[in-house]
């Protein structure tokens, strides 16, 4: 796997793109900083843990001889109280000298920590802009009725995934139905199961639970040999499924057309925990995954030669967060917290843009079909019930309305949507606004 420092970038030559130029080699430049930066740190860690670990020898070798005086003049005590003595007057001087050199170490690594901390404050970011919208709204859409479902909606699971989405009832099993070209919704398959988790692959296969199903012979299907029960969400990248376990901080990686496992661990924890319940990715970036742990939004760049992947933090606050979503600008997310609080951040950066407060606790968000982070900064939450739009950056955008005992059961990467209400499922897209 090609190590995203060391990628090498074709700049342009020609006059008009100087710009791109300067940028392109800006950033290489800062890649090759990086790179240094890592070998300058394993190998300062490297010497430093050895001297200390010497230091850490030699007190403990002065522990063994003290103690071995005295077994020695054990019978002697007149012996025994002088040699004592000119012993701990010789160590005294050595220990003190020791205790000087680790703590100058310490406090040199210290201050280092400290930077680090001043450099990437998790705090709200001063200097940033945002952009004025004071209008007031009508949230429409088109609207499509489907079906009408026999039971309350409380019965029934929804999983989507690309232009698939799945129907569960836990007596009856599994329907799933696709999204055409054409906006037209189509029953294929049935199942006796209940479908948990969903992932749609780059080669026309379909990962339903624990098996991986051929799109175009659906009689023809894998198992993936892990037990689903242990799995609590799904992300699919480049022909490879991610999932996230449900009580440790570890990801299970397939690749989908050689079926072989591999088990990433993280450096964040091998105890027994609340697991991973939340997977996504970057755009163009299909080795970093982002994911939630502990109420915190945290990065992984996959390197299957690792045992261990190391871990960072992208975005922490003093509040947990139950569910983050990443912005089509692939800069910014936003982050629900369990204080019904919503945060808009820069995930490169870790620096707050916003916070606003929610009136309702939201179980799903999505981004508006017409969302434009400095025009329309407007995402869509799914509560208890009903529908209802958010200007995420406190912009000036009211809406007048929401969607009344509904809730939104399924996103389709188009910017389509699917919604219960009541008994209805109604299948809404290219939604409408207008200036009340």
């Amino acid at each position: 796997m090609e190590e995203f420092g060391q990628t090498e970038f074709a700049v342009p030559e020609s006059e008009q793109f100087e710009q791109s130029n300067h940028f392109l080699s800006d950033t290489k430049n800062a890649l090759q900083l990086c790179l240094q930066f890592y070998d300058l740190l394993d190998n300062v860690s490297f010497k430093a843990r050895n001297e200390v670990r010497k230091l850490e020898q030699q007190v403990q070798a002065m522990i063994i001889n003290y103690y071995c005086q005295n077994e020695t003049n054990c019978g002697n005590m007149a012996l025994l109280q002088r040699d004592q003595s000119q012993y701990i007057s010789e160590a005294t001087g050595v220990i003190k000298g020791i205790q000087e050199q680790v703590q100058s170490m310490n406090e040199q690594f210290q201050a280092i920590n400290d930077h680090i901390q001043r450099v990437n404050p998790q705090r709200k970011n001063p200097n940033a802009k945002i952009p004025r919208n004071e209008q007031n709204l009508d949230l429409k859409f088109q609207q499509i009725s489907l079906t009408q479902l026999e039971k309350e909606q409380s019965q029934y699971r929804f999983v989507s995934a690309g232009p698939y989405f799945s129907i569960s009832d836990i007596q009856t099993g599994s329907c799933l139905f696709r999204l055409d070209e054409n906006q037209n919704l189509t029953h294929f398959l049935t199942l006796p199961f209940e479908v948990r988790l969903l992932a749609a692959t780059d080669d026309n296969q379909l990962a339903i639970n624990d098996q991986l199903y051929n799109l175009n012979d659906l009689s023809c299907y894998q198992s993936l040999n892990i037990p689903i029960e242990n799995y609590t969400c799904v992300y699919h990248s480049n022909n490879i499924l991610y999932y996230g376990y449900i009580d440790y901080a570890k990801i299970k990686m397939i690749d989908c057309k050689s079926l072989k496992l591999k088990c990433l661990r993280t450096t964040i924890g091998k105890c027994k925990g609340p697991g991973i319940p939340q997977i996504e990715g970057l755009k163009g970036l299909s080795e970093q995954l982002l994911f939630l742990y502990k109420g915190v939004v945290r990065k992984i760049t996959v390197q299957q030669d690792r045992l261990s992947q190391q871990c960072e933090i992208v975005f922490k606050l003093q509040e947990e967060i139950v569910k983050f979503l990443v912005l089509p600008d692939n800069i910014h997310l936003v982050a629900i917290t369990a204080k019904n609080n919503i945060f808009t951040a820069n995930h490169l950066t870790g620096a707050i843009i916003q916070k606003v407060q929610l009136q309702e606790t939201l179980s799903q968000i999505i981004v508006h079909p017409n969302f434009d982070f400095e025009r329309f900064p407007v995402i869509l939450g799914s509560s208890e019930n009903c529908v209802q739009a958010m200007d995420f950056l406190d912009s000036g955008i009211q809406f007048t309305n929401m969607l009344e005992g509904a809730r939104i059961v399924a996103y389709f990467q188009n910017g389509m949507f699917l919604i219960q209400q009541g008994s209805n499922l109604i299948f809404l897209s290219e939604a409408g606004v207008s200036n009340y």
